[in-house]
């Protein structure tokens, strides 16, 4: 179970940091006059947008497997009650 809040934690911050970096490439690639540079960061805002869509599906499997367990446990404990 320890694995699956880790796994939470590091998806929670990655999801968060991925936000920052696309908010920060997004106003790099419309604040620049160079072409080029505008061109990088828009390959950059791609990359990021692709890590947040990882870091979100994680966050949803970690948090779906984390109820699944605490519904077991919980039926495990009321069964060994009876």
């Amino acid at each position: 179970m320890f694995k699956y809040w880790l796994i939470l934690i590091c998806s929670i911050g990655a999801v968060l940091y991925s936000i920052y970096a696309l908010v920060f490439f997004g106003w790099a690639a419309q604040s620049t006059t160079d072409e080029a540079m505008a061109h990088r960061a828009k390959i950059l805002a791609d990359l990021w947008s692709f890590v947040f869509c990882l870091a979100l599906v994680a966050l949803l499997v970690s948090v779906v497997r984390l109820v699944q367990l605490h519904k077991t446990r919980k039926r495990n404990r009321q069964t060994a009650l009876r």
